[in-house]
């Protein structure tokens, strides 16, 4: 069944995509008109969001839209008009659409058939990454080597808009930029303007926010004690295991040290999974009310950062963006062999861009968080050096670059 609907959509993007290609002839580009999307049309979130939110204060004389599902309608910016994603009537508006910003990708957040003849691409990406991306990822199947397709399914892709190169990536330092010259090659050519600009996103960690108020929201949204310190622990997703490691599940020794711990110290621990992960476990032993939640809500991953006291990740980029704010980090890399050389894969070594504390064990994660919340944080100097390294174009003025770059050309 899954086939026969993937093969009717494709059917309909090839056959819209010739439709809005004739328009396209007919109808032109509007500098006055901007279009955002991102995660699929499924979340109002992530650096599309935040770039959305500064044009249309700094932008008043031109028209901004948010590309989704109707679901997320009603999260947006007022000031943002809203647009259904693959919709027959979307074609009309975007058609008409100068300029497009997305985090995933042009097709997946923005429109499957191909209204981007004549049109500006930027793509923001969904963060910093130590990562491989794109055809650098092991898995990686030669889906975006388009020309090496069979001539039908290349003449398909051409169609629909699927090989379309981007006129701009944002990047927030030299090695960012490397990573996509290799992991996002198909997606550049001689054309292709690299803007050294960080993220959109990250701006919201050199303002003026109330944390006490972000907190408090938080707190009530998902149910701890705004008094409390705040540890995150954000795992990245793994390709090749459905099972990520969670602080949920701890044999009883484990999980009575850790009660221990977050009792001592006044502390709740705040487990968040990766968007495409599992959610779900099915062997929970500790409980909100013991200090540990599992986050399902909607939340805004760059709040729950402002408002945390430790991260605990691995390889996630998240903790990058956590530089920032230089705050403790614990690398939990309990799978660290496997990952690196079978699973995603890593542009680094663990010793090259770790900020804090290496633990490959459950109990090494927790006599560092022990330590850390005792005030023993040693890795100031070590932040630093990773953040220059690898967010050498963060200041808070992100969305402002971008703009008048993209705008002005």
């Amino acid at each position: 069944m899954k086939k026969f609907k993937k093969k009717l959509y494709q059917i309909k993007c090839i056959l819209l995509s010739l439709l809005a290609i004739c328009l396209s002839v007919f109808i032109k580009r509007d500098k006055k008109r901007v279009a955002f999307g991102a995660w699929l049309g499924e979340l109002y979130i992530d650096n599309s969001k935040y770039l959305a939110e500064y044009a249309v204060n700094a932008y008043p004389n031109k028209k901004f839209y948010w590309v989704g599902m109707k679901e997320v309608k009603t999260s947006i910016n007022p000031k943002l008009k809203f647009v259904k994603k693959d919709s027959f009537f979307s074609m009309w508006i975007l058609l008409r659409c100068k300029y497009f910003f997305f985090s995933q990708s042009h097709e997946a957040d923005i429109c499957g058939f191909n209204v981007y003849r004549k049109a500006t691409l930027c793509f923001l990406d969904h963060g910093n990454t130590v990562k491989k991306c794109g055809a650098d990822d092991p898995q990686y199947l030669g889906d975006l080597d388009f020309n090496k397709f069979p001539w039908f399914r290349r003449l398909c892709c051409n169609i629909m808009g699927r090989s379309r190169k981007y006129e701009y990536i944002c990047v927030s330092s030299p090695e960012n930029t490397e990573t996509y010259v290799t992991g996002y090659r198909f997606r550049v050519d001689e054309r292709t303007k690299f803007i050294s600009s960080g993220l959109p996103r990250n701006e919201i960690f050199y303002q003026n926010i109330n944390i006490t108020k972000t907190k408090e929201k938080y707190a009530n949204l998902i149910g701890f004690d705004i008094e409390k310190k705040v540890i995150l622990y954000l795992p990245t997703f793994r390709r090749k295991s459905e099972k990520v490691y969670s602080f949920t599940e701890l044999n009883k020794e484990a999980a009575s040290k850790l009660i221990e711990i977050l009792n001592r110290h006044n502390a709740v621990l705040l487990e968040k999974n990766h968007y495409v992960a599992n959610q779900y476990n099915c062997n929970r032993t500790l409980s909100a009310e013991e200090g540990v939640i599992k986050v399902t809500v909607p939340v805004d991953l760059q709040e729950l950062l402002l408002i945390s006291d430790v991260q605990i990740s691995d390889y996630s980029g998240c903790f990058l963006d956590y530089l920032i704010l230089d705050k403790p980090i614990i690398h939990f890399l309990y799978d660290y062999e496997e990952y690196k050389n079978y699973d995603s894969g890593l542009y680094y070594e663990a010793a090259e861009f770790a900020a804090g504390k290496v633990a490959e064990t459950v109990d090494q994660v927790l006599q560092d968080l022990d330590e850390i919340l005792d005030g023993n944080d040693n890795y100031k100097e070590r932040r630093k050096l990773v953040k220059k390294r690898f967010l050498a174009y963060e200041h808070g003025n992100a969305s402002e670059i971008i703009l008048e770059e993209v705008f002005s050309r």
